[in-house]
């Protein structure tokens, strides 16, 4: 028979409480490190989601403008300056969903640009010293067909804005052709194919020496309202406005170019004869024009003159008769001891007296201008000779 220990029972109860307290010690750790995961856990999400959110925060600068695309359709929003709903952001801070909801497109403000469209020159230009081919080669160049059935070699440049990103974006091309136009791009592409339509057309209604030297300025604004035409509807809208477009050179074909040189060289001899016959007439007008106004002033200044002497030689006149209303004999040798004193005065004063002998007739000149008498003098010396007399 087995003996029975007592403190055996007391040894298994031990080892039972020692095993459920370390169990209650491990299930305390766990869900300590549980927790402690949980808020690790929480706070990553937490600083995630902030990290998400901030990443949609950016600044559009002074020199720039900028739109949110959300899932391929711009946002508007009010404009706190105008109160109208546009989708072009100004600069400052903005807010834009992260990138798998919202894109930012960002553009200059303003940005000129500018293509040449050398569709019609030559495919290779005329080098000096070599031969001259005798006609045009077709598909060895370009050239412009004028109303009269001429040929001209024409190179363009056209300068646009993007007055609407949104509607460039949308409907001709990406974002990244907003501030450049390299080549292979489409807007470079569709401006290049508006211009030459642009151009064909217009030019068709031209005589060659309009295009060629009269009427430039007014080619140039006639190419830049038919492109013009070609970006408003019915035509889709691409948000482009063209500014200027640019007539830099045109010329004839070398086959003809001597001819046409000749051409501008009598008309542009012709100008300068009209101009300068034009200005002979002008001067000459003028001229006449001043010399009759001086004369008329002369004779004016002359008759008032002869006028008031007049009226002051009548009132002297009326004051001697009254002086000497009876005896005429002394009024009369009065006035000829006058008249001896007035020639002795004027006598004195005159720089020059000339005595001239014509018929018998004696008189006398007084001048200040000895050249004025002296042609006086050589015309009654011609005078006399014509008649047989010696001049005296």
């Amino acid at each position: 028979m087995a003996h029975h220990d007592p403190d055996r029972p007391h040894d298994h109860q031990t080892a039972t409480e020692r095993a459920a307290l370390s169990g209650d010690v491990a299930s305390q750790a766990l869900n300590e490190a549980l927790r402690v995961s949980f808020r690790l856990l929480t706070l990553a999400m937490l600083l995630v989601a902030l990290l998400f959110l901030g990443s949609g925060i950016f600044t559009v600068k002074q020199h720039e403008r900028a739109f949110i695309l959300r899932f391929g359709k711009p946002v508007l929003h009010r404009d706190a300056a105008t109160g109208i709903e546009t989708p072009v952001l100004g600069p400052g801070l903005h807010f834009a969903w992260p990138f798998l909801v919202d894109e930012v497109v960002r553009f200059p403000v303003q940005r000129e640009l500018d293509i040449t469209v050398a569709s019609f020159w030559y495919l290779e230009a005329p080098q000096p010293g070599k031969p001259v081919p005798e006609s045009i080669a077709p598909g060895q160049g370009g050239y412009n067909l004028t109303g009269d059935v001429n040929i001209l070699h024409s190179r363009w440049i056209v300068t646009y804005t993007v007055s609407d990103p949104v509607k460039f974006c949308a409907n001709l091309a990406d974002p990244a052709e907003l501030a450049s136009n390299s080549p292979g791009s489409r807007v470079r592409s569709l401006l290049t194919h508006l211009t030459e339509s642009a151009v064909i057309h217009t030019m068709a209604r031209y005589q060659v020496d309009d295009a060629y030297r009269g009427r430039r300025s007014q080619l140039q604004a006639d190419v830049r309202k038919a492109l013009m035409a070609q970006l408003k509807p019915p035509h889709p809208d691409y948000g482009i406005e063209i500014n200027n477009v640019i007539l830099e050179v045109v010329t004839p074909p070398v086959q003809t170019k001597k001819a046409f040189d000749d051409v501008t060289m009598a008309g542009e001899e012709s100008r300068k004869a009209v101009e300068a016959a034009k200005g002979y007439f002008d001067k000459t007008i003028t001229e006449a024009v001043g010399n009759a106004d001086r004369r008329r002033s002369e004779a004016l200044a002359y008759k008032t003159q002869v006028v008031a002497e007049a009226e002051a030689d009548a009132g002297y006149m009326g004051d001697l008769l009254k002086q000497y209303p009876d005896d005429r004999a002394m009024l009369s040798h009065f006035l000829s001891q006058r008249l001896i004193e007035v020639t002795r005065e004027v006598l004195e004063r005159a720089e020059e007296v000339y005595v001239i002998n014509t018929n018998g007739e004696v008189r006398l000149w007084l001048s200040r201008e000895p050249e004025a008498v002296r042609q006086i003098i050589k015309w009654r010396s011609e005078e006399a000779k014509d008649q047989g007399e010696k001049p005296h």
